[in-house]
């Protein structure tokens, strides 16, 4: 019976520590998956800022993809998309992307279906990957983004805006050209933001990319041969205006949102005087009610 009981306790002991090892194996293999999604993320950002110096690996590469695109316009259509999702994850700049591809679907095509099918490419490639970055940051990179965010006294006002402004203030951030926005896509993965909210804000990547297809179009148009006196100044001015749009939209955006999140910084101070006066109001009326009974006692 001893003998029994002694081999039941150790089956029970040895149990308990499997089913602990099981327990912590998940655990462990969620934390060995993010560490490897945030040095791949870091490892080619800074791969890709130091050949930017250095080598210049990446621009060769580019280059011949461009080539490669006016090459075949029909597939390059769809390689467009998934090279701007890369690059949106990646940290890399999507101004190139979008100049790039204006000017190749422009020479191919001409300035307005270039531009058109330019937009279309690389707007799909920067919802996609925008869409990747902020589900990464919301439910992989959580703890690494609520550090950062947690440094920086705007985003922390942000955060308080997006409950009760979350769709105008995602808008205003995406065309005050506050953060890049491949940083901003990680960073509003952190945030209270619903998803479908993120998403509807994403429309606010249409003007920019429209104006930077715009003027890679205006490029290869001005290269032609053929291209007349004429056409030259409209395009010029057509280019002025574009980019005037540019400056004047994140000029009021950012007056906007600095608006937004003053009164939200006040709001929240006036909240705080309130609790503060509240937290008086208890104290002082826990002394009243002592005195008088105090007296009683006496």
């Amino acid at each position: 019976t001893i003998d029994s009981v002694e081999l039941f306790a150790g089956n029970s002991g040895i149990s308990s520590i499997e089913d602990e090892e099981d327990y912590e194996t998940p655990e462990t293999f969620h934390a060995c998956a993010k560490l490897l999604v945030v040095c791949v993320i870091i490892g080619v950002a800074i791969f890709v800022l130091v050949d930017a110096f250095s080598y210049e690996y990446v621009g060769t590469a580019f280059s011949a993809f461009l080539q490669w695109v006016e090459q075949h316009p029909n597939y390059g259509l769809l390689a467009v998309i998934l090279v701007e999702i890369l690059c949106t994850v990646f940290f890399i700049t999507s101004s190139v992307m979008s100049l790039g591809a204006g000017f190749i679907f422009g020479r191919v095509y001409g300035i307005k279906m270039g531009v058109m099918l330019a937009t279309t490419a690389i707007f799909i490639g920067c919802v996609i990957g925008s869409l990747i970055c902020f589900l990464l940051g919301r439910y992989v990179l959580r703890d690494w983004v609520d550090s950062i965010s947690e440094n920086y006294t705007i985003f922390r006002a942000v955060n308080r805006a997006l409950r009760n402004h979350g769709l105008k203030i995602n808008l205003l951030l995406r065309l005050s050209i506050l953060l890049p926005m491949n940083i901003l896509d990680y960073l509003l993965g952190g945030t209270a933001v619903p998803l479908w909210i993120y998403t509807l804000s994403l429309i606010a990547i249409l003007p920019g990319t429209i104006i930077y297809t715009f003027l890679g179009a205006t490029a290869s148009t001005l290269l032609t041969t053929d291209s007349s006196r004429e056409s030259t100044i409209l395009l010029l001015i057509g280019v002025s205006f574009a980019l005037t749009a540019i400056c004047m939209a994140s000029f009021y955006s950012k007056m906007e949102l600095e608006k937004i999140l003053q009164e939200e910084e006040r709001m929240q101070l006036d909240t705080i005087r309130e609790d503060e006066l509240d937290d008086d109001d208890n104290d002082g009326d826990g002394d009243g009610n002592t005195l008088p009974i105090r007296n009683s006692v006496v």
